[in-house]
């Protein structure tokens, strides 16, 4: 009896005694999760602040010196279509970032465009640009009527002929047009010579157009848009002399190139 009752005891006390093991191995790995979660925050702390350094640096830097390059005093043809006017065109990392007067030149490159033009390069034209079709009536909402060309549609005596020709009848209106779902069109990739009478618009339908049924942001001299663009000496080109190359889907004679913030010297023809 005597030895059951020292047998349990010892049995007891070594229950006591792994219990403090498991509560002390237990308390120890507390222990070091939160010693490793501490040292994890520390370098998550310190790797966010160098990040934050080289960032604030960077925005700091750029707010200080806004572009890699700057155009001053361009005579500008947008190729939009719109008049020409004259301004300062400033670049970075290949963008055209901004466009106005006196821009920040500090730390840039500078390229004085007195006494030239300044134009987006010509887009060179994909033969599938031709064949380009769409159902009339979301054309209609696109693009200018002359140049959506009936392929197809009920009334056949539609076909073959342009929007703006159809609505120059007092008898046909856009809402005839749209009421046809069957009808379908395509779209004339370039103006034509009639109605590209004036510099704006002959450098759009080599320009901007393109870009515009590219779907592309290109063609245009634009915040946003890359900055690829032609240089020219007008002084040399008369405004009739500089029409006839753009009519015939030509460039007129370089003086230089800008590609990002690369100027480069040409006098070739394009």
């Amino acid at each position: 009896m005597i030895i059951a009752k020292a047998l349990a005891c010892g049995n007891l006390l070594v229950r006591v005694e792994k219990t403090k093991g498991e509560k002390n191995m237990k308390i120890l790995k507390l222990i070091g999760i939160g010693f490793l979660s501490l040292l994890v925050s520390f370098f998550v702390f310190f790797a966010g602040l160098e990040a934050y350094k080289h960032t604030s640096g960077a925005q700091l830097f750029r707010a200080q010196n806004p572009y890699d390059l700057v155009i001053k005093n361009a005579r500008i043809i947008d190729g939009t279509g719109g008049e020409i006017y004259r301004a300062d065109i400033g670049i970075r990392d290949n963008i055209i970032i901004k466009i106005g007067k006196r821009l920040n030149t500090e730390k840039a490159k500078i390229f004085d465009a007195a006494g030239y033009t300044v134009a987006p390069h010509k887009v060179e034209w994909v033969e599938s640009l031709g064949c380009i079709k769409r159902d009339l009536a979301s054309a209609l909402v696109r693009y200018p009527e002359n140049r959506i060309i009936i392929s197809k549609a009920k009334n056949s005596q539609w076909e073959g002929k342009s929007v703006k020709a159809l609505l120059s009848n007092p008898a046909i209106s856009k809402n005839i047009l749209e009421a046809d779902r069957s009808a379908v069109a395509f779209i004339s990739p370039v103006l034509k010579e009639t109605e590209a009478n004036d510099i704006n618009t002959a450098y759009y339908q080599i320009s901007g157009w393109r870009g515009e049924l590219l779907a592309q942001d290109i063609g245009k001299i634009k915040p946003g848009f890359p900055a690829s663009l032609v240089i020219f000496n007008h002084r040399e080109l008369n405004n009739e002399k500089l029409l006839d190359y753009l009519l015939q889907e030509k460039l007129p004679p370089l003086e230089f190139a800008i590609e990002g913030s690369d100027v480069q010297s040409t006098k070739t023809d394009s």
